[in-house]
């Protein structure tokens, strides 16, 4: 890393995504990622990627103040306590 490191983040919210403070665990680690399988992170913002899905602007917890952007497929949202939320949990219910 250098001194002049410089990330650009963005608290845009695509349709459907999860909204801005919710908590994400990483999972589905690759090959040379800068977190691996269980890192805690916040989301920031979201844009749509097309076909891929959505990507996520989020905060890990050991990188404060430096967001990255990653895709939907590397994390998943937890509650506290680590119980896992799925998407239906952040939309009313009739």
């Amino acid at each position: 890393m250098t001194d002049d490191l410089f990330a650009i983040g963005s608290t845009h919210h695509a349709p459907g995504a999860w909204p801005s403070g919710t908590r994400v665990m990483k999972i589905n680690s690759g090959q040379g990622d800068g977190h691996q399988d269980g890192a805690l992170a916040t989301v920031l913002g979201s844009h749509q990627l097309g076909q891929h899905g959505l990507g996520y602007c989020v905060e890990w917890d050991d990188r404060p103040g430096m967001p990255v952007w990653t895709i939907e497929m590397r994390l998943r949202p937890v509650a506290e306590g680590g119980s896992y939320y799925t998407i239906a949990d952040f939309y009313d219910r009739d």
